[in-house]
C-alpha cells in the first residue's frame, strides 16, 4: 500500500519540485545568465544558432503524420493478410509520437497566453523582466519553451517505444534544447518548463494508451511498458539488426 501511495503522489511531488526549480531560476538565474551570455564570443554561440531550428514542431509533425497516414493505409489494405498486426503497430507508434508532440505542443501554447512571460529581447531593449498575462505578443509568450518542449516531446515519445534509446535521445534533446538560452530566445527556465510540460503530457498520454491496452500495459507491480505487439516488433527489429 504504501508503495502505491508513493506511486500516486510522485507526478505531485515531481511538478512542485519542477515549478521550484523554474522560480528559482527566475529569481536567481535567468536575468543574470542572459546579460552574460550577450557577452560571449559570437563563434561559441554559432552552433547553437545552428542546431535550434531542430525544435521546431513542422519539422516533426509534418513527417510524422505523413508516416502514421502510410502505415495505416497499409493495415487496411493488408486486411486478413501477414503482416496486419505489424503495421497496426508501427502505425500505433508513429501516431504516439505524433500526438505527444501535438498534445504537449497545445498545452504549451495556452501556458504561453496565460502566463505572459516577456521574452529576452525585452529585457535587452527595454529593460523589462516580468509577466503581462492574456497577451497575444510573441514577445510575451517566452514560458514554456515550445522547441524544448518539442523536442523532449519527441524524444521520451521514442524512448517509451525504444528503451534502449531513452537516455541518449534525452541527452541529445538537452543539448539541443540549451540553444534556446544560448541564443538568448529563450530563458533557462523557459526551458526547464518546455521539458516539464513534455514529459508530463508525454506520460500522461502513455497512462491513457495503456489503459485502453493501446499499444502499452499496465504491469502488476512494475508499471506501464510496451504490449505484447511492440514488445515482438521491438525484438524483431533487433534480430535483423543482429543479422539473425
Amino acid at each position: 500500500m504504501t508503495g502505491i501511495t508513493n506511486r500516486a503522489n510522485r507526478p505531485l511531488l515531481t511538478s512542485l519540485a519542477v515549478a521550484a526549480t523554474v522560480a528559482a531560476l527566475y529569481v536567481l538565474v535567468d536575468a543574470p545568465l542572459s546579460f552574460a551570455l550577450r557577452g560571449v564570443d559570437p563563434a561559441v554561440i554559432a552552433p547553437f544558432q545552428a542546431v535550434t531550428w531542430t525544435g521546431d514542431s513542422s519539422y516533426t509533425l509534418v513527417p510524422l503524420g505523413l508516416a502514421t497516414i502510410i502505415a495505416t493505409a497499409a493495415w487496411a489494405a493488408l486486411r486478413d493478410r501477414p503482416g496486419r498486426e505489424t503495421a497496426a503497430t508501427v502505425a500505433g507508434g508513429f501516431g504516439f509520437v505524433f500526438a505527444a508532440i501535438a498534445v504537449s505542443g497545445i498545452v504549451v501554447n495556452i501556458l504561453k497566453v496565460l502566463i505572459g512571460r516577456s521574452r529576452p529581447k525585452l529585457l535587452d531593449e527595454a529593460g523589462f523582466y516580468g509577466f503581462e498575462p492574456f497577451r497575444l505578443d510573441y514577445a510575451f509568450q517566452s514560458f514554456p519553451s515550445g522547441h524544448a518542449n518539442t523536442l523532449f516531446s519527441a524524444a521520451l515519445a521514442i524512448g517509451l517505444l525504444v528503451p534502449a534509446a531513452r537516455w541518449p535521445l534525452l541527452c541529445l534533446a538537452a543539448l539541443l534544447a540549451s540553444s534556446r538560452f544560448m541564443i538568448n530566445a529563450h530563458f533557462i527556465g523557459d526551458v526547464v518548463g518546455g521539458a516539464a510540460v513534455a514529459v508530463l503530457t508525454t506520460l500522461m498520454l502513455r497512462a491513457a494508451l495503456a489503459e485502453r491496452g493501446w499499444l502499452f500495459e499496465r504491469r502488476p507491480a512494475r508499471g506501464i511498458g510496451l504490449g505484447p505487439a511492440a514488445r515482438a516488433l521491438g525484438q524483431d527489429v533487433r534480430g535483423l539488426i543482429a543479422g539473425r
